[in-house]
């Protein structure tokens, strides 16, 4: 059984799918602004915040705070 409160689902306009692909392998971009795009793709991908940060190579409530800040 799921605990904690249910992850409101990352939804990509065509837009962001067009933005954030391109900015995820970037190196001239601000590095936060990169490991943000990376968690916000894997996000869009579904599963929880551990799942994202883990997949990302960040802490849990980094990942959370990539997610809260796209959708925000």
């Amino acid at each position: 059984m799921p605990r904690g409160r249910p992850l409101t689902p990352l939804v990509l306009s065509e837009a962001d799918r067009d933005q954030w692909p391109a900015l995820a392998p970037s190196t001239a971009q601000p590095q936060g602004l990169v490991q943000r795009a990376r968690i916000v793709l894997a996000g869009a991908e579904g599963g929880s915040n551990r799942a994202v940060a883990e997949q990302v190579g960040v802490s849990w409530p980094t990942g959370g705070q990539g997610r809260r800040r796209f959708l925000n």
